[in-house]
């Protein structure tokens, strides 16, 4: 491997880091968004610790993903009916630590993110010169945040420090070793140029958002990483991506796989882009040209992995008539589909904030009659015609649509509501089927959710109250 190999291996390293500290960061976000919350709860008052020991018992099995500290907590809880309070103060100091740890690692995060801003746009324009034998920009601080990129793996322990004194001087002579095969070099390339900014001036049209559980989220990633790494040097991108279904068999989580590889394209065309939209690079035309020929290349990758997830997320739906047997049902239960980043509110609350205020009475109304078995056939329909909208179903009543979902027995799910509008009802539906559904796999789920859902209804109610009070006014 040769000192430039070397150099281009660290900085990818260099950027790979990153990338994993950004998605640490986010991961970090949601968990201490969740022991916030959790905390609150825990103010060492029984009553207020038995009131809220649902949403306790969810906000904890969602920081942790296990039972463990659940079933600690309702252990803990029973004691104190005995006066015997100190297993709970240590369990809730202990989860007061975990809490301040978190949150120090994430401010830690959040500045060495900031801090690493400029050293990671230099490792990328370096990048990119080197292996099109083009030169480093020297206003940038390119040569001077490379060799601090290398210092950092030679302090790591990476790399020795006679290579980093190699490599270092590999970079510090490396424009005036180009200047001979590169002075004579000029190429227009200004149509390229002004076509760029066209095309993103025109914007990315905004990305669906695929719900996977968080546990599967680890395993997910890496397809994605494993994806985009060997996909853009295929030709053929449906058959490349097809080949991954035999691993991903649920099609939510295919499509947010074949989502997420998308996004990282995106990501990767803005960095080139900045890189093209630069003055010093307006100036060098070598790295201009070759910056808008990778940028066209990720491009043209873009739209026909695009293409293929249009394919795979189309929707054609009917709506048909539920069949006696299932509309005879005299009696439901009902759990509602809930964000992982809040696993305690309901996605039809959240949605209840894009339903105008004359249409809150009907929501609560439809879901009142559906849980009692009292809505006639034209309120209640199958969604079909798409393996995407297998098992779904709909509550309907004038313009309001409350997506729903069989679970089993007399179980449903409440997957979200929407009123009907006509320039936008299928991404309406696309954006409901994209939910994660209730998990109730277990006894124990099934008793947490149903439990959780009364308290929503109750919120629903006073939420059309609240709403009605407002109207009237």
């Amino acid at each position: 491997m040769t000192n430039k190999e070397r150099i281009v291996e660290l900085l990818n390293n260099y950027i790979s880091e990153n990338k994993a500290l950004k998605e640490e960061y986010k991961d970090l976000e949601i968990k201490i968004s969740l022991f916030n919350e959790v905390l609150t709860y825990l103010d060492m008052s029984y009553t207020n610790m038995k009131e809220h020991s649902l949403n306790i018992d969810i906000l904890l099995n969602s920081i942790y993903n296990n039972n463990d500290y659940s079933n600690l907590f309702y252990k803990y809880l029973n004691q104190m009916l005995n006066n015997d309070v100190d297993d709970m103060k240590s369990f809730i100091t202990k989860l007061n630590l975990e809490y301040k740890t978190d949150l120090e690692r994430f401010k830690t995060l959040d500045k060495q993110i900031r801090n690493n801003r400029n050293r990671v746009s230099s490792a990328y324009r370096v990048t990119l010169a080197i292996k099109n034998d083009t030169p480093i920009l020297e206003s940038k601080y390119d040569i001077i945040n490379v060799k601090k990129i290398i210092g950092y793996y030679e302090t790591k322990g990476i790399i020795e420090t006679k290579e980093d004194l190699l490599l270092c001087n590999e970079i510090e002579y490396y424009n005036r070793n180009l200047k001979s095969t590169n002075a004579t070099e000029e190429q227009n390339t200004n149509d390229l140029y002004n076509e760029l900014p066209n095309i993103l001036n025109g914007g990315f049209e905004e990305l669906d958002t695929v719900e996977i559980r968080r546990s599967r989220k680890e395993t997910l990633d890496k397809k994605v990483a494993e994806i985009k790494s060997y996909i853009i040097y295929e030709d053929d991108v449906a058959n490349s991506l097809d080949s991954y279904k035999r691993f991903i068999t649920e099609d939510n989580e295919f499509r947010y796989v074949v989502n997420e590889v998308l996004k990282s394209f995106i990501y990767d065309m803005l960095e080139y882009y900045e890189i093209v939209n630069d003055l010093e690079t307006y100036i060098n035309k070598p790295l201009r040209k070759e910056a808008i020929t990778a940028y066209y290349k990720l491009l043209n990758k873009y739209i026909d992995i695009r293409k293929y997830y249009e394919e795979i997320s189309k929707l054609e739906l009917t709506e048909e008539d539920i069949t006696e047997e299932t509309l005879s049902v005299k009696e439901r239960q009902l759990v509602f589909t809930h964000p992982t980043t809040n696993p305690t509110k309901s996605r039809l609350i959240q949605d209840m904030k894009n339903v105008p205020n004359e249409y809150y009475d009907t929501v609560l109304d439809l879901l009142n009659r559906f849980t009692m078995g009292k809505v006639v056939s034209k309120e209640f329909k199958s969604l079909s015609n798409n393996k995407k909208a297998s098992g779904y179903t709909e509550l309907r009543y004038d313009q309001v649509r409350i997506v729903t979902k069989h679970i089993k027995d007399n179980i449903y799910d409440i997957v979200g509501v929407f009123v009907k509008k006509s320039d936008n009802d299928m991404q309406q539906y696309k954006t409901m089927f994209n939910r994660l559904i209730t998990d109730i796999d277990t006894k124990e789920l099934e008793q947490k959710e149903l439990e959780l859902s009364k308290l929503t209804m109750i919120e629903l109610e006073n939420l059309v109250k609240e709403r009605a009070r407002k109207s009237s006014r």
